[in-house]
């Protein structure tokens, strides 16, 4: 067993859909065998926890609802700080969520915790992300706005597959 704890941040709801949280929860499986404690932050949206409750054995972090109540909006600086302080030294911080923008991600990199970034769009500069995970079939073809040391897992090879499914493969 590790001592690494891996928090997630994402949403899920009627604007935003599952797919988000989906992804996340099969990444979450996978890490969890490994040993890595795991941490879901979610805002407290239409039934978000239910949702969570229902694919997975963790039990979510719920914050308050944005002012908008959309649980696509941008995330903030108390959102990160939440997320920080979760994390701890040495961490991994996954964020699938496209209100995550460059300032988001900047307050997350400049922890010593690592960061992943969930992305299917490239719409947005990921310059802060260690790592970003897109299993997309045409992820390649994105130009991507990052920095040097990121390092990119993109394609169908790095599709994030709940335990059942990848069993039943």
């Amino acid at each position: 067993m590790t001592d690494m704890r891996a928090v997630i941040r994402c949403d899920a709801g009627p604007r935003v859909g599952l797919g988000h949280l989906i992804r996340c929860v099969s990444l979450s499986h996978a890490l969890s065998r490994k040993g890595i404690e795991i941490v879901f932050v979610m805002r407290d949206g239409d039934n978000a926890a239910k949702y969570i409750r229902h694919l997975s054995p963790f039990q979510p972090t719920l914050l308050p609802r944005s002012g908008s109540g959309d649980e696509s909006a941008a995330l903030d600086a108390e959102d990160a700080t939440t997320v920080l302080t979760m994390a701890g030294d040495d961490g991994l911080i996954v964020v699938d969520h496209y209100g995550a923008d460059a300032v988001y991600l900047n307050c997350l990199s400049n922890a010593r915790a690592r960061l992943v970034v969930l992305d299917d769009l490239g719409d947005r500069d990921l310059s802060a992300a260690d790592w970003i995970v897109n299993p997309g079939p045409q992820a390649d073809a994105i130009d991507y706005r990052i920095a040097q040391k990121t390092r990119c897992l993109l394609g169908p090879s790095y599709a994030l597959l709940r335990p059942e499914f990848r069993e039943a493969r």
